[in-house]
């Protein structure tokens, strides 16, 4: 068999070319050029490799030149650093690994490598206890009472700002998304969901945080916040059907954003008293304007800057979204339009797949700026008639109530028991790996005897509590 670098292996391989030099930074190629060798079987071993003579026909390029040539080299005279180009950290890789090797193999390196064994052993198996004890049927069901707390604490707690001190709305507002949207971000990231945070709820959320915390009159800023929060952004809690889920955090997360910017203007425009003596730190004066003396807003001004406003955020949407990123969209990363897509049952995916597929990302685009148009034409009235605004909110939350309980009765009792069941035969699995890992690493005498999981839970020795 003929070896990888002999000379009948490596026939028309790249040479070491010598080039003439030349004054000018160009390469120039004499009339004929000549490249001489010794013959063939003689190699000259420390000089040159050896070269067949050839006739280098004139080129005005050095690429012609180079394709011109029909070398035979030899590579017996090449050291190993030669051999593998400049990869030379390969080369010390292995070097380093051999004599780790020969370490290793010593009474001494024996010792040192059990002990950082046992202790890469002892790291992984703590992890592990506070993975599955997370991760209990126990654990999961106290997650979710708690969360449930929370979830029941943050709607009476609101309901008693919005009757006794309706000035901290805004302040607690600020507070639920500081605590609610990061951790939503780290969630979704992790799922391929962190495209859904581009979406228009969020833009109208960012929107109505610059109006609490920039002080001074801000018109336009004020009449788009209220055209989107109270229009498209309240009415999308029936659209995308929102859950009133206790327990979920998702799903409040999702209420939260859909809900608490219109209340929270609601209460800025109906609710707050006008001789408050609230702190400047808690409510701004410039909020207290809004109630005290609530701008002079035309249908016109209301409806074209929230309109305007719209097509900012579709326009950067389209742009990052839809261009910049089609490759991760492509790859599977999810986004509200794929979603709602998706789904063949839903009114948005059945209306756009009727054209053809040319065409719907402008009918999608179309569908959304007529649902804009429709529900922010209706908030100039909301901004003028008090009890048809609060009719609104009590519409908007009885969809997510209703919502809420079908998921609980036909969807969460069913599924529940099923995640639980799915979770503790989970658990079963890893520990019986788990037992039968430390069986073998037993025999093998490097890691110290611990005690195998217990109903699915990692439990230390009694000398280690």
């Amino acid at each position: 068999m003929t070896h990888p670098l002999s000379e009948d292996a490596t026939a028309n391989a790249l040479p070491n070319l010598h080039i003439p030099s030349s004054s000018s930074d160009s390469y120039s190629a004499s009339p004929t050029s000549s490249i001489t060798s010794s013959p063939a079987g003689s190699p000259q071993r420390g000089g040159t490799p050896n070269v067949i003579t050839k006739e280098v026909p004139p080129s005005s390029s050095p690429t012609a030149a180079l394709e011109s040539l029909d070398l035979d080299l030899d590579f017996s005279s090449l050291s190993a650093f030669d051999l593998v180009g400049s990869d030379w950290t390969s080369l010390l890789s292995l070097a380093f690994r051999a004599q780790r090797s020969k370490i290793e193999e010593t009474p001494v390196g024996r010792h040192v490598k059990s002990k950082l064994l046992a202790a890469q052993q002892r790291l992984i198996h703590t992890q592990l206890r506070i993975m599955s004890n997370q991760r209990t049927p126990a654990a999961v069901k106290n997650r979710d009472k708690f969360a449930f707390v929370l979830g029941v604490t943050n709607m009476w707690v609101t309901a008693v700002l919005l009757g006794m001190l309706p000035t901290a709305l805004p302040a607690f507002y600020i507070l639920k998304i500081a605590i609610l949207l990061p951790t939503r971000l780290v969630l979704y990231r992790r799922k391929r969901f962190h495209y859904f945070m581009f979406d228009m709820c969020y833009y109208v959320n960012a929107l109505l945080i610059l109006l609490i915390l920039l002080p001074g009159a801000h018109s336009n800023l004020f009449c788009a916040t209220w055209g989107l929060s109270t229009g498209p952004v309240l009415i999308a809690i029936a659209a995308w059907k929102n859950s009133l889920v206790f327990h979920s955090l998702d799903k409040l997360t999702s209420l939260l954003i859909h809900f608490d910017p219109p209340l929270t203007l609601f209460a800025l425009r109906w609710v707050v008293n006008k001789n408050t003596t609230t702190p400047s730190w808690i409510f701004p004066p410039h909020l207290l304007a809004l109630s005290s003396d609530p701008p002079d807003v035309s249908f016109m001004q209301l409806t074209a800057v929230s309109l305007a406003m719209y097509l900012f955020w579709q326009a950067v949407y389209w742009t990052f979204v839809w261009t910049m990123r089609a490759d991760k969209i492509a790859s599977g990363y999810a986004t509200s339009t794929t979603w709602m897509l998706g789904n063949p049952k839903s009114a948005m995916s059945k209306a756009v797949k009727r054209v053809p597929k040319a065409y719907q990302p402008a009918m999608f685009m179309f569908i959304q700026w007529l649902y804009t148009v429709l529900t922010v034409s209706v908030t100039y009235a909301f901004y003028h008639y008090k009890y048809l605004h609060g009719a609104a909110l009590v519409i908007s939350l009885g969809f997510a109530t209703w919502n809420g309980a079908n998921y609980y009765f036909e969807v969460f009792s069913r599924r529940y028991i099923e995640e639980l069941v799915a979770l503790e035969k989970e658990l079963e699995g890893v520990g019986r790996k788990d037992a039968e890992a430390r069986a073998e690493d037993k025999k093998d005498g490097v890691v110290p005897e611990q005690q195998p999981l217990v109903n699915g839970v990692l439990t230390p020795k009694e000398k280690d509590i």
